[in-house]
């Protein structure tokens, strides 16, 4: 898949994700990726998280790097970044 394409595709599920998102504040990554093939991808998740950090710091609910850590192991530098 070309750079262009998967940028396309990464935009496109995050657009997805904040849609969804503001319909059901509960939402989490994890269930909202069960349908993705390979779960979108690790960048895919990486700005997903970055996301979710966004939309809930705008709500001015309690987020918890740590969790997220624990949610995504995968995704340490993502997670430092959303927290600076």
């Amino acid at each position: 898949m070309s750079g262009l394409i998967a940028r396309e595709n990464r935009d496109r599920l995050c657009d997805q994700f904040e849609s969804d998102w503001e319909e059901n504040h509960d939402l989490r990554i994890e269930t909202f990726l069960r349908g993705i093939p390979n779960g979108g991808g690790s960048e895919t998740v990486a700005e997903l998280i970055l996301l979710e950090i966004d939309l809930l710091y705008a709500q001015g609910r309690p987020l918890e790097q740590r969790n997220y850590k624990a949610r995504f192991p995968d995704q340490i530098s993502a997670i430092e970044t959303g927290f600076k």
